[in-house]
């Protein structure tokens, strides 16, 4: 199958890698039938179809349609009604529909900063091709071939690893996309063996692989604990965990950042009493904080000894100078 050029779903506004945006979820005919004649002209890798005869360049078309407008709202039964009324033989069904969701990746990856809701979009168009977990591996891997042809292969080194270029950031998009997508479907053994072939393709080893997937996806999460403050008496443990879980980050990978968030609170709360001192509404506070951050009592107390010791000294040290 020879390397398409991925069309946008939407127009890019704003400058800049950082400026550009994604239109709402919607396939675009476009991007699916790849306009001037690419469904003439797609053969296998050994080389089986030479040509793709009228009835499959009208399936592709007739797909295209059945998915621009909402693909979210198509049942994975009328995709194959697609298929029955155009009779095109299975192989090459499945061939369109791992090329469908290839693309669909690719105009994702025009804009190189992910978004949660972008996993959510991949679930759902997979659900509605009904595509197995072997077909996403398929449509991935291929992914990453062609991510490696455009952002790889002809980038300095210095660029690749630039973690603010774009292509340093097209990468680890398209394979966090990868890993996250293919965990929720696939066998360990069978995700295992499609990071592989990405990571060989990329020249990443495992270590690194998981670290460019894992600072992708830390900032996320940092961004959901700033409005736990804020959310503190609707929150639960199981809310931050559920969140990791979506974002493919391990409990002892967030240890920092769950300190963090309860010194700068607990900071908070004493500097916001006059003279800045801990008060049972305060302890209250943190003890809940504590829950939802799954701290131990021990390391909390800790934590909050180590600001408010140093608040009530100095208030010892200013009565003794008076």
């Amino acid at each position: 199958r020879p390397p398409q050029t991925p069309i946008p779903r939407g127009p890019a506004v704003g400058g800049g890698a950082r400026g550009l945006v994604l239109a709402p979820a919607a396939v675009p005919a476009a991007a699916i039938a790849g306009v001037g004649g690419y469904v003439a002209s797609i053969a296998s890798a050994a080389g089986r179809r030479k040509l793709v005869i009228k009835r499959e360049e009208a399936a592709m078309f007739a797909l295209a349609n059945l998915l621009e407008a909402d693909y979210t709202s198509v049942a994975p039964s009328q995709v194959q009604d697609v298929q029955k009324m155009y009779g095109v033989p299975d192989e090459q069904f499945e061939e369109m529909v791992i090329d469908i969701y290839k693309k669909f990746i690719l105009a994702m990856l025009k804009d190189p900063e992910f978004k949660t809701s972008e996993l959510k979009e991949l679930e759902a168009l997979k659900d509605t091709l009904g595509l197995t977990a072997e077909q996403l591996s398929d449509a991935f891997y291929e992914t990453v071939e062609s991510v490696f042809r455009t952002s790889v292969m002809w980038t300095s080194t210095k660029d690749l690893e630039d973690p603010d270029s774009i292509e340093r950031m097209t990468v680890d998009k398209c394979i966090y996309l990868a890993s996250r997508v293919l965990t929720k479907v696939d066998t360990e053994e069978g995700h295992e063996y499609t990071m592989s072939r990405c990571r060989k393709l990329l020249s990443l080893d495992q270590r690194e692989f998981e670290d460019r997937c894992l600072n992708l996806a830390q900032p996320l999460y940092a961004k959901a604990l700033s409005v736990v403050s804020e959310r503190l008496e609707t929150l639960t443990a199981d809310s931050l965990v559920k969140a990791r879980g979506s974002l493919g980050i391990a409990d002892n990978e967030v240890i920092e950042l769950h300190t963090k968030t309860f010194t700068d609170e607990a900071k908070r709360v004493v500097m916001a009493t006059t003279p800045p001192s801990l008060d049972a509404a305060g302890v209250a506070r943190l003890a809940k904080l504590r829950e939802v951050l799954a701290i131990s009592e021990e390391d909390s107390r800790f934590m909050t000894n180590e600001i408010v010791v140093p608040v009530y000294c100095d208030a010892i040290d200013e009565v003794s100078m008076c």
